[in-house]
């Protein structure tokens, strides 16, 4: 095809239309660029309030929480005073006094999960102990210990409960006067 233009002009025209398709993309890119941010606003809000109400719930359950632990201290506080009244004998052992003296008995590797004291006859206390123990080893520990105390008669320590090697769960009775 014959081009009746100088070089010059075409090269003129063909920056011309170069610039042309840059601001056209360009002016598509700020535009999308804005409807991103305006489609972000409403988010980061709603974002802010729920922040806020969040941290308002949240002060409100640890007010809650601080004043319900302290009455439930408190009620503990006077139970375990009412215990030791109660239980206050003047030649015997607290109940409380008895499972302190337990629990000091026993190995870290030894979990109680109940203890039950029963009041019988001539002052004599049957005490039933269940737990974890993690080895044969440190139930047969917390035995002797028991034993060796010399408080606890009558300890009865079922050989059924020494099969396993690990992770023991045990149930002992003894008698303490």
């Amino acid at each position: 095809m014959l081009s009746f233009l100088p070089i010059e002009i075409k090269k003129k025209l063909n920056q011309e239309y170069l610039n042309r398709i840059t601001v056209f993309l360009m002016a598509i890119i700020l535009s999308g660029v804005l409807l991103l941010i305006m489609s972000f606003i409403p988010t980061a809000i709603y974002s802010k309030y729920k922040n806020r109400t969040v941290d308002a719930q949240l002060g409100l359950v640890k007010s809650t929480q601080t004043t319900d632990e302290k009455e439930t201290s408190l009620i503990v506080t006077k139970l375990n005073g009412l215990a030791d009244v109660l239980s206050r004998d003047s030649d015997q052992i607290s109940s409380i006094g008895l499972v302190d003296k337990i629990l000091s008995l026993k190995n870290s590797n030894i979990s109680l999960v109940s203890l039950s004291i029963l009041e019988g006859e001539k002052g004599l206390r049957k005490i039933t102990v269940s737990g974890i123990s993690r080895s044969r080893d440190d139930l047969t520990r917390f035995n002797k210990n028991l034993i060796s105390d010399g408080s606890f008669g009558d300890i009865d320590l079922p050989v059924s409960n020494l099969i396993k090697n690990s992770d023991l769960n045990f149930t002992m009775t003894m008698t303490h006067k």
